[in-house]
């Protein structure tokens, strides 16, 4: 979701498309992390040694959700230009998330914003 809404501004800074940015459900909550932060997380687990058996499955979260609303508005305060948001009906799911804790990332949420709005 995060590339996807960073490709739309991005096509909207280049003046490629109209000043729109289509969402879907605004009000779902995700845990979003940085990849730097996922990539040092499973750095140090295996740093620490475990034993990890074959096909281990590691889900890395802040255990923080936030709403897609307010990834929106981060996105919009690090755009080069203002933009409309709009609410397409199509994707409209509601998740809920198992939230676990016992990891805290190092990365800064406004600074992973600017650096997917700047790769993209």
């Amino acid at each position: 979701m995060l590339p996807s809404f960073a490709g739309q501004i991005a096509r909207i800074e280049a003046g490629l498309v109209p000043l729109v940015l289509e969402v879907g459900n605004l009000a779902a909550e995700r845990d979003f992390l940085s990849v730097g932060d996922v990539v040092r997380a499973h750095a140090e687990l295996f740093d620490r040694g475990v034993d990890i058996a074959d096909g281990s499955v590691f889900n890395v979260a802040l255990g923080r959700p936030r709403s897609i609303a307010s990834v929106v508005s981060d996105l919009w305060r690090h755009a080069r230009v203002a933009f409309e948001v709009r609410v397409a009906p199509d994707p409209m799911r509601a998740f809920k998330i198992p939230v676990a804790a016992g990891w805290t990332p190092r990365g800064d949420w406004d600074d992973a914003i600017a650096d997917v709005l700047d790769h993209v």
